[in-house]
């Protein structure tokens, strides 16, 4: 068996290695939507939100491997896919990671959620005995 082509090794190589700068992105994304939260920056947080959402569709598109380097990868040996391989393995344990980022900032915001229904519920409690009828006209 003969090692993966030169130029599949290139392209695999370019297109793993964006994947990365990608996640690393992604991952600043996180950190910034974690700051905005924690300073009640709502404005802040949606539109970084928004910036997230636009890149994980990037990073989608950035892991489809074309189907002809993935032939070769399944019928070649040496040094050019091992380094395909490694690179893949790479990628996958970021892609766990941001993963696991991604929870624990759906967490945090559930929880700042919790805590602003609340204090809304302290401002405004609700009438046990339902909204008062309507004054009488006449």
């Amino acid at each position: 068996m003969s090692d993966l082509p030169v130029a599949l090794h290139e392209r695999a190589a370019r297109a793993l290695v964006g994947s990365r700068v990608r996640y690393a992105r992604y991952l600043q994304l996180l950190e910034a939507q974690r700051a905005a939260l924690h300073a009640d920056d709502i404005d802040l947080l949606a539109a970084l939100a928004a910036e997230g959402v636009a890149l994980l569709g990037e990073l989608e598109q950035s892991l489809q491997l074309s189907p002809d380097l993935v032939t070769a990868l399944g019928q070649s040996e040496g040094p050019l896919r091992d380094d395909v391989e490694r690179l893949l393995q790479t990628v996958q344990l970021e892609v766990g990671a941001a993963h696991a980022e991604i929870r624990r900032f759906a967490a945090a915001l559930e929880a700042r959620k919790t805590v602003m229904l609340a204090a809304l519920a302290k401002l405004h409690p609700a009438d046990p005995a339902g909204p008062a009828p309507p004054a009488p006209t006449g």
